[in-house]
């Protein structure tokens, strides 16, 4: 039966001639397998490395994956895309992924990598200490800089002044937290 069964490619690493896969199969009910093929291609469709073929034979009950390497006959090209295909007693079920590194949709919004606030050829190397602080606190793929280093205050009056102006607080308010601040 049709969508018994989900295969899905994963791009994990890639070199000029080679390609590091995952492929996962995810059956919504017991499905007979009766092998599976992986091959690279170039973005003309041609094959440009040997089809690898999986030992993967019998019923499939529950989700597995395994990693594969494809070794390209060259340097594998732009465009290029890895093809499984998977042969079940409903037919064959094909799926590809692109066989250049994109960010997936979580490292795209959270951001994964993290970029370096210290290099001289960033653009953020001309903001101040605290500033980079409080950016690294607000976007969390910004490598931390040197650890933010804490305020000693030694006039209580000008501590209250801080607190109250870092939490925006009005005259009413920030007579309130100081009155909390000046008691012992």
């Amino acid at each position: 039966m049709p969508g018994r069964l989900n295969m899905l490619l994963r791009l994990h690493e890639r070199q000029p001639d080679r390609v590091k896969v995952s492929v996962r199969l995810c059956p919504r009910a017991p499905v007979q397998v009766d092998g599976v093929a992986v091959e690279l291609f170039s973005e003309g469709g041609e094959p440009i490395s040997s089809r690898l073929i999986l030992p993967i034979s019998g019923c499939v009950e529950q989700a597995f994956s395994t990693m594969v390497e494809l070794r390209a006959h060259g340097p594998i090209g732009a465009g290029a895309r890895v093809v499984a295909t998977v042969w079940t007693e409903s037919g064959p079920l094909e799926s590809s992924c692109p066989a250049e590194p994109s960010p997936d949709l979580h490292d795209h919004l959270q951001g994964r990598r993290l970029i370096s606030m210290l290099s001289q050829d960033n653009p953020l190397h001309g903001l101040g200490h605290q500033e980079r602080c409080r950016l690294g606190q607000v976007f969390g793929w910004l490598a931390p800089s040197a650890p933010c280093q804490p305020k000693i205050f030694e006039d209580r009056d000008a501590l209250a002044e801080v607190v109250c102006e870092d939490l925006g607080l009005d005259a009413d308010q920030s007579a309130w937290v100081r009155g909390l601040m000046a008691e012992d």
